[in-house]
């Protein structure tokens, strides 16, 4: 549940400033900050948003932030994809046909059902109410700040009747039933999943689209969600460098 770092008493250049570094795995991030409270830990990475107020009136705590260069996401399965027969990330045309998904759900193959499923959520609110306003809506699949992100392209807005009506146009007035895998971690771009997954079960609800939640262990999640066996899932990206390659890729 740790790693320990040492340092090495032979480095050729200056002593470092300390002996041992020790880095815990505390997933839950309420257990994170209780840890640092009781002085388990000396610091902490991504505190739950609801918690910063707790932390800027604890005079022995410090409050650091800095634009991220995260991405979350709910993905929608449309229904096709290809076996990674190279293991490279990349399909190749010739070798790598599209083929019909685990996961395939006839309803989300439907563009205007996919829109409807964008306009049912109202993304600000999540933004407002479980990040705490320390995100912004993503209209691109990376942050802002990276080259080649373009200002033009606007998010679809949050409206339940044309969300209502797209349905119908496509077949579904009554809506649909879909499974919503939920991350079962915190992670940077998704500090709360059960608690999205929650809201967009209820947004979805109100145009008549039953959500059913399927959690498994993350390694589980991971393999499946890559194979294609999800509906929709909860997912993101977490980019290293701050360029722009290091975040395409999974857009490929």
């Amino acid at each position: 549940d740790h790693i320990t770092l040492e340092a090495n008493e032979n480095y050729w250049r200056e002593k470092a400033k300390l002996d041992k570094l020790i880095f815990k795995v505390i997933p839950d991030p309420s257990a994170r900050l209780m840890a640092l409270e009781v002085g388990e830990v000396q610091g902490i990475e991504y505190p739950n948003p609801a918690d910063f107020d707790r932390i800027k009136d604890n005079k022995d705590l410090v409050l650091m932030s800095q634009p991220g260069m995260n991405v979350g996401y709910m993905a929608m399965n449309t229904g096709y994809g290809y076996i990674d027969a190279n293991k490279n990330g990349v399909r190749d045309i010739d070798t790598e046909p599209l083929v019909k998904t685990p996961g395939y759900s006839e309803p989300l193959t439907k563009k205007k059902v996919r829109q409807a499923i964008n306009m049912a959520i109202d993304k600000q609110s999540i933004v407002d109410n479980i990040y705490m306003g320390t995100a912004i809506k993503a209209t691109n699949g990376m942050p802002p700040f990276m080259l080649g992100y373009n200002d033009a392209i606007d998010d679809y807005p949050y409206d339940p009747a044309k969300a209502k009506q797209l349905l119908t146009e496509a077949g579904y007035p009554d809506g649909f039933e879909v499974t919503l895998y939920v991350m079962p971690v915190s992670r940077p771009y998704m500090f709360d999943p059960p608690k999205i997954g929650e809201a967009i079960q209820s947004y979805l609800a109100a145009v008549g689209i039953t959500v059913k939640f399927y959690q498994v262990d993350w390694g589980t999640y991971l393999q499946e969600t890559e194979e294609g066996n999800h509906q929709m899932c909860l997912l993101g990206w977490t980019g290293s460098t701050g360029i722009f390659e290091g975040i395409f890729f999974i857009w490929g």
